[in-house]
C-alpha cells in the first residue's frame, strides 16, 4: 500500500468515527428529551395533525355545559343537582349507550340522593331498555409527577359523595397532564397510594364497546396497556399520545339545558357515546392549548377526552418513533451527507441540504398519507422524529466538513510548501496569486528587472570521473548556499539547469529601490561563501562565474495552456547569460546598464571595457565587482 492510499485510508477512517461521534451525541440528545429540540419536535408533530384532513367520529357526542346552561340554571357550583338526574334520565329514554361525566361531584348535597337513583335507572332494563353505564369524575388532588410503570400520581383523589356513589356508577379519574402549555398525551392511569383509577374517555369506550371492567381485561406491558385483545401504545407511565383528528369545537355538541329540558331529538343520543362537561362557556375555564388549536384557540377538556374516546374506538393511534429506529435513520441518512463531503468537498453542503428536504418531505407525506386514512382504519401512525434526524445531519456534516477543511488547509500549506521548493515560495505564492484573481494564463508584460545568471567554470572537466550521484551531491552543497544568499537579499530563484542558475530580482515581487544593488551584493557575498567554503573543504574544487544585467524585459507565462512557466524574455535576460559565459572563475561581471544604476552606490568596480563574448564575435562592455563599499550592504526590502 503505497502512501497516498494509506492516507486515504486515514482519512476514510477518521471520518466514519468523527460522524459515529456525532451520532453518538445526537442520540443522547434524543435519549435525554432535549428541552430545546423536544420542542421543535413536538412542533413537526403539531404540524401534521394541524394539516391533516381526519374528522371526528359521529358516535361520539358532547352534552355541553355552556353559556345558555349558566345562564338557564345559574352559576355551575350552586346547581340543584336534580339537574343531573334529569339529564341522566333523558339520556337513558333517548337511547344514549353511555353517559361519562367530566363534572366533579365531590361536596354532599341533599339532592345527591336524586342523582343516585337517576344512575340506578339508567343503569337497569327497566321496561326492556338497554343499560346506559353512567361513569362520573374522580379527581387527583397533589400532583406528584408521572411514575414509569406505574402512571401519574396523585397525593390523594377527591372521591364523589357517598350518596350518589349509592347508585353505583363507576369511576375514572379527570385529571390532565399537560405537556408545557399544550396537551398532548392522556395519562391513562392514576394512582395514589394503592388506589388507581382509569382515565375517563379510557373506562367510557370499555363500557361502550360493553366488556368487562377494566381492571379485569388489563395488563400493563413495557410497550403499553394490554386492553383484551388490544395494545393501547403508551409511555413508560401510560400516557397515550392523542391522535388530534379534528379542531376545537369539531364534536358534534348540544347545550346541556336543552338535553335536560327535551329539546334534542332522540335519535341525536341514540347508540352515542356522550361526554357531559364544559363547553364553550366563556366564564369558565376548563380549555388548553392542542396541537390543533392553531394559534390561541383552545379546546375544552371534555373535547380532549373525546378525542382520546375516538382513538380507542377506532384504534387508530399515533406514537411518537422509538429511539431504535430513529438512531437508525439517523446513521442511513448521515452516512449519506458524509459520502456526499468525502466525494465532493464543499459540495456537500448541497447533498446535506438536498438530503433533508427530501427526506422531511417524505416523511411527513408519508404520515399525512397515513393520518388521513380511513377514521376507523385500525392502526398505529409513527411520528418521525424530523428535528432530531436533521439535527444529526447537520451536526454530522458539520463536524466531516470542519475535519475535510482543516485536512484540506493542511494539504494546501503543504502543496504550497512542496510547490515553494520547485518554484521558490515568491514565485510560487505570485503564480497562486494569479490563479486565485483568475488571471493565470499565458502571456506576459513588461518590466522593469535584474537578471543573474550564474554557473560553475570547467564544469565538464571537473564532473570526469565522477558518478551523477556525486555531481549533483555536489551542485546541491553549493546551490544550499547560494540560495540562502539569495533570497536574504530578496532574489527569486527562476530555475536550476544543470550546474547553471537563473536568479530575478524585482520579479515576480517586486522591490523597494534599486534593485540592482541587491542582485551586485548577492552575487558577490556568493563568491566569498565560495571562497571560504573551499578553504573549508580542500576536496571541493568548483569555482562559478556569475553574470548580471538589469533593464527593461518582458515577465509573465510561456509555454502551453496545460503546461506553463514563469520566465523572462528581453536584453537583459540575454547580457546577464552572455556575461556570465564570459566571467573569469570568482568573478561577478555586470553589464553597463546595471553600473549605471550602481555607480553612486560604493560599490567597488573594475571596467574591462569592450570584451569578446565567449563563443561569439560581437563585444560587450563588461564591468567586474571588486567590493562592496559600506553603502552598499544596506539589506533590501520588498514592497
Amino acid at each position: 500500500m503505497n502512501l497516498r492510499t494509506l492516507r486515504l485510508h486515514q482519512k476514510l477512517i477518521i471520518s466514519v468515527f468523527l460522524v459515529a461521534l456525532a451520532n453518538a451525541f445526537s442520540a443522547y440528545l434524543l435519549h435525554s428529551g432535549n428541552p430545546l429540540l423536544h420542542k421543535v419536535e413536538t412542533y413537526f408533530e403539531d404540524l401534521l395533525m394541524l394539516n391533516s384532513s381526519q374528522t371526528v367520529d359521529p358516535q361520539i357526542v358532547v352534552v355541553a355545559i355552556d353559556d345558555q346552561s349558566l345562564k338557564d340554571f345559574g352559576r355551575l357550583g350552586q346547581w340543584d343537582r336534580a339537574i343531573y338526574a334529569q339529564l341522566i334520565a333523558n339520556l337513558k329514554d333517548a337511547g344514549a349507550k353511555v353517559a361519562a361525566f367530566d363534572i366533579a361531584f365531590i361536596d354532599p348535597t341533599p339532592r345527591d340522593p336524586i342523582v343516585a337513583q337517576a344512575i340506578q335507572y339508567a343503569q337497569s332494563s327497566a321496561n326492556g331498555s338497554t343499560p346506559m353505564p353512567v361513569i362520573l369524575a374522580v379527581v387527583g388532588d397533589g400532583n406528584q409527577g408521572r411514575v414509569p410503570g406505574q402512571g401519574l400520581a396523585y397525593d390523594q383523589f377527591l372521591a364523589v359523595t357517598p350518596a350518589i356513589r349509592a347508585g353505583q356508577p363507576q369511576l375514572a379519574n379527570v385529571t390532565v397532564d399537560p405537556d408545557g402549555a399544550e396537551v398532548r398525551d392522556l395519562p391513562l392511569r392514576a394512582i395514589s397510594g394503592n388506589e388507581h383509577y382509569w382515565l375517563l374517555p379510557f373506562a367510557a369506550v370499555n363500557a361502550y364497546l360493553g366488556r368487562p371492567p377494566l381492571d379485569q381485561i388489563t395488563s400493563l406491558t413495557p410497550a403499553g396497556i394490554k386492553w383484551d385483545d388490544r395494545l393501547v401504545p403508551t409511555d413508560s407511565a401510560y400516557r397515550m399520545l392523542i391522535n388530534f383528528e379534528g379542531r376545537p369545537a369539531s364534536f358534534k355538541h348540544f347545550s346541556l339545558s336543552s338535553v335536560v329540558r327535551g329539546q334534542v331529538p332522540a335519535e341525536e343520543l341514540k347508540g352515542k357515546l356522550v361526554f357531559v362537561g364544559e363547553l364553550g362557556a366563556t366564564s369558565l375555564a376548563d380549555n388548553y392549548i392542542v396541537p390543533t388549536s392553531n394559534g390561541t384557540n383552545k379546546m375544552d377538556g371534555v373535547e380532549i377526552w373525546a378525542m382520546g374516546a375516538q382513538n380507542m374506538l377506532d384504534g387508530k393511534y399515533v406514537t411518537a418513533q422509538d429511539e431504535v429506529t430513529t438512531i437508525l435513520v439517523m446513521l442511513v441518512l448521515s452516512s449519506l451527507a458524509a459520502a456526499g463531503f468525502f466525494l465532493g468537498g464543499a459540495v456537500g453542503w448541497a447533498s446535506t441540504i438536498a438530503l433533508e428536504i427530501v427526506s422531511s418531505g417524505v416523511a411527513y407525506l408519508w404520515t399525512i398519507q397515513r393520518l388521513n386514512s380511513a377514521r376507523d382504519a385500525a392502526q398505529v401512525i409513527t411520528l418521525p422524529n424530523i428535528a432530531y434526524v436533521n439535527v444529526d445531519i447537520l451536526l454530522g456534516s458539520l463536524v466531516l466538513f470542519s475535519y475535510l477543511f482543516i485536512q484540506e488547509q493542511r494539504s494546501r500549506r503543504a502543496i504550497n510548501q512542496m510547490f515553494g521548493k520547485y518554484l521558490t515560495p515568491s514565485v510560487a505564492k505570485h503564480v497562486m496569486e494569479l490563479q486565485e484573481q483568475g488571471e493565470l494564463g499565458l502571456g506576459g508584460s513588461l518590466k522593469d528587472a535584474t537578471i543573474m545568471f550564474g554557473d560553475i567554470r570547467g564544469f565538464t572537466t571537473l564532473s570526469e570521473g565522477m558518478e551523477p550521484e556525486e555531481v549533483m551531491g555536489m551542485l546541491n552543497r553549493y546551490f544550499d548556499g547560494m540560495v540562502e544568499i539569495i533570497m536574504k537579499h530578496g532574489g527569486t530563484i527562476s530555475k536550476f539547469i544543470g550546474d547553471n542558475v537563473m536568479v530575478l530580482f524585482n520579479l515576480p515581487v517586486p522591490l523597494d529601490g534599486n534593485h540592482a544593488l541587491p542582485a551586485v551584493r548577492a552575487g558577490f557575498e556568493i563568491q566569498e561563501w565560495i571562497r571560504d567554503y573551499r578553504a573549508a573543504h580542500p576536496e571541493e574544487r568548483a569555482a562559478f562565474g556569475f553574470g548580471i544585467s538589469s533593464g527593461e524585459l518582458v515577465a509573465g507565462n510561456m509555454g502551453s495552456e496545460e503546461r506553463m512557466e514563469y520566465t523572462v524574455i528581453g536584453d537583459p535576460v540575454r547580457e546577464a547569460d552572455e556575461l556570465c559565459a564570459t566571467a573569469a572563475a570568482n568573478e561577478v561581471a555586470i553589464s553597463e546598464s546595471t553600473y549605471e544604476r550602481i555607480k553612486d552606490s560604493g560599490v567597488e568596480v573594475e571596467d574591462k571595457g569592450l570584451v569578446t563574448i565567449k563563443g561569439k564575435t560581437e563585444q560587450i562592455h563588461m564591468f567586474t565587482i571588486t567590493g562592496l563599499g559600506v553603502h552598499a550592504s544596506l539589506q533590501p526590502a520588498r514592497s
